[in-house]
């Protein structure tokens, strides 16, 4: 993300960093997420990991990188950050209650190209409305 204000300190001390902040180690991560990726080819299976273990959407995008066919988020507003950053398939897996989070999804669904005319355009978000 260019306008990522954290992009600063990468490759800086861990003395040097502002907290709280996640560290990650990217090579970890890459072969981790490859690992559980080809799991998953291997059966036969789709993976849509849930985000609430990074919240990050630079982790959610190496998974879809890696062949997840999008994500699972815990609430709305999780979902519109991922949205933002590009990820264009997301499972609500909790009920969406509210009409500001109803209107949130759908305000950020139509502004990126999720919604045309009513009609899914590309990618989705999936909702559990009561």
């Amino acid at each position: 993300m260019p306008d990522d204000p954290y992009r600063a300190a990468i490759g800086r001390r861990r003395n040097e960093i502002e907290t709280p902040a996640l560290l990650v180690d990217l090579d970890v991560a890459r072969r981790n997420i490859s690992t559980m990726a080809g799991h998953m080819q291997r059966a036969g299976k789709h993976l849509r990991p849930h985000t609430k273990t990074h919240k990050t959407p630079q982790i959610a995008r190496l998974q879809v990188e890696a062949g997840a066919i999008g994500v699972s988020t815990a609430t709305a507003w999780e979902a519109v950050v991922m949205l933002e950053a590009g990820i264009d398939d997301i499972l609500v897996a909790n009920e969406v209650v509210g009409p500001g989070r109803i209107r949130a999804l759908a305000e950020a669904a139509r502004a990126h190209a999720l919604l045309e005319s009513g009609k899914a355009a590309r990618g989705r978000i999936v909702l559990d409305i009561p």
